[in-house]
């Protein structure tokens, strides 16, 4: 496997930062990413917008904070009614349910050991309270357990009613 070769979700945040940038000349955000501690070069900005440069963590982080956005903005398809979004090379769902996993409403897909259960496409039966209760503890660290529990109740028969229709409607 080639790790030089910008991959689906790099291209998405190119497109994304070029996007979000608008009218900010290059060089305004190269200044901005100096400012934070991340400086990138003017022909650095331009590289990753071409898809022609990687960028980091670090650099990610920084990027959303100068250009004012989440990295959510960044990394996820700015249409939620998009089809085939990567997340991996090997796995792609709709615009909508990336974005709900982004924003920690859903997980992506569920393991057991080595073996995937599903996502939220899967047969509700295979996705318990439990499992919900652990994924939102695991995404929303900062809500106690009384929001978390109030959380399950009032979202659990939606969450699993909407996996069902998602995989009827053969969402992936």
């Amino acid at each position: 496997m080639e790790t030089d070769k910008i991959g689906s979700v790099g291209q998405r945040v190119a497109a994304n930062m070029k996007h979000f940038r608008g009218r900010m000349g290059v060089r305004e955000l190269s200044r901005r990413m100096t400012d934070l501690g991340r400086p990138i070069l003017p022909s650095g900005i331009t590289k990753i917008e071409l898809g022609q440069r990687r960028v980091d963590a670090d650099d990610l982080v920084a990027l959303a904070v100068a250009l004012e956005v989440n990295v959510n903005a960044l990394l996820m398809p700015r249409d939620p009614a998009a089809q085939g979004v990567e997340l991996t090379p090997d796995y792609a769902t709709s615009g909508e349910m990336a974005w709900r996993w982004a924003v920690g409403e859903y997980p992506a897909l569920h393991w057991e050991g080595d073996r995937i259960l599903g996502g939220w496409e899967t047969d509700s039966r295979t996705v318990s309270i439990a499992l919900m209760d652990l994924w939102y503890e695991r995404v929303r660290p900062y809500e106690d357990d009384d929001e978390r529990d109030a959380w399950t109740r009032q979202h659990g028969k939606q969450w699993r009613a909407e996996m069902r229709k998602a995989a009827e409607d053969g969402k992936r």
